[in-house]
């Protein structure tokens, strides 16, 4: 039921050196088919917002593959996934106690859109070990349909990603309800699907505030309106499942961030006026058919 996920020393420990980690089963099919139905009606939309990504697939038709602030959507199932305390407790023990959300957004590959996402870094940054994405998988994910590959350790190399896109990478395979966690500075990209209809992840970004900070990142102020993010997504989640125990948040400034006395107000206004998402670093040469030869090879030295 979306529980506290206790990430072991030894998991950290591999997420610190490779930049990322993969759990296993760890979201309810019940959660997951929430999801799916929340993104279905966002899909069907007569009228998309402008954070609805859409694209032309092979047949000329249009089709959307990506949706952006997931929050203020009409869909509350996001905000209470944010607040759970399983995803609360991951981002604590890789960001730290004074992790903050940056966005939240959700990817659809479809079977003919051709999709690919090239080599890239999420964000540029020194604060190796204390940022994270956390992808919850709500279909498949294979080498032929959309497996995110990354390259191992590549976080902590700072060279272009141009550069470290060469350099061998592994795929990781993914199921229905599996969360997979990556460094936001570790190269990573993902292929288009060649036999399954679709594969939809929802993603929830984060970071540690103090390096956010000194690594002049995100400014304080866009800090201080996502950490606000926290209490209203506890709230939310609460509300919905209260048989479930709290996460406990151990943030030492968690008093300055109040419920606000109208949640969802508290939210849009978040959304609409402290935007401040720096782009991803991309490397745009020509994408090159992946080898899964090295795949066994490399995943054998990681563990």
């Amino acid at each position: 039921m979306m529980a506290t996920l206790e990430i072991s020393a030894e998991h950290y420990s591999f997420y610190r050196k490779n930049g990322f980690l993969k759990l296993e089963n760890v979201v309810p099919e019940e959660y997951l088919e929430m999801m799916r139905s929340a993104l279905t009606r966002i899909c069907e939309q007569p009228n998309p917002s402008v954070d609805i990504i859409k694209s032309t697939d092979v047949s000329g038709n249009e089709i959307v593959t990506g949706i952006d602030q997931l929050l203020i959507k009409s869909e509350s199932i996001f905000t209470q996934v944010l607040g759970s305390p399983m995803m609360l407790s991951i981002a604590e023990a890789i960001c730290g106690a004074d992790f903050f959300p940056i966005q939240e957004f959700s990817v659809i590959k479809r079977i003919g859109d051709a999709n690919k996402i090239d080599w890239h870094q999420d964000v540029v940054s020194s604060s190796v070990g204390t940022t994270c994405m956390i992808g919850i998988y709500l279909d498949s994910a294979d080498l032929e349909n959309g497996a995110l590959r990354v390259v191992p350790g590549s976080q902590h190399l700072g060279t272009d990603i141009c550069t470290l896109k060469e350099l061998p990478s592994v795929a990781i395979e993914m199921q229905p309800g599996d969360v997979l966690i990556h460094d936001l500075m570790v190269a990573h990209c993902s292929g288009s699907l060649s036999t399954q209809d679709q594969r939809r992840v929802v993603y929830f970004e984060f970071m540690n505030a103090a390096s956010a900070v000194q690594d002049s990142v995100y400014s304080a102020t866009f800090i201080e309106a996502r950490t606000g993010l926290i209490p209203i997504a506890m709230n939310a989640f609460q509300t919905a499942f209260p048989k479930v125990e709290a996460y406990n948040w151990r943030n030492e400034n968690k008093s300055d961030y109040p419920l606000p006395d109208d949640p969802e107000s508290g939210l849009i206004e978040i959304h609409v006026n402290k935007r401040d998402i720096k782009p991803a670093n991309y490397c745009f040469d020509h994408f090159k058919a992946f080898p899964t030869s090295v795949d066994s090879a490399v995943l054998g030295k990681l563990f």
